[in-house]
């Protein structure tokens, strides 16, 4: 599964990287992560969007 996730800054990976270890080993294993940072250029009226592209854009299989 390719899932981006929001954060507002890079010291935020560190909760993030807590919430993630105590997930599953299935989830860790199926589950990629793709960052926004706050900092990136994004559609401001739409981050959703962003967002979805992101994850879009780094499937890696060809259901989605």
């Amino acid at each position: 599964m390719s899932c981006a996730v929001y954060l507002p800054d890079e010291e935020s990976i560190r909760s993030l990287d807590v919430l993630v270890e105590k997930q599953s080993q299935a989830f860790r294993d199926m589950v990629t992560l793709h960052l926004l940072f706050e900092k990136d250029p994004i559609d401001l009226e739409y981050p959703i969007n962003t967002l979805r592209n992101l994850a879009l854009f780094n499937i890696e299989t060809e259901y989605f």
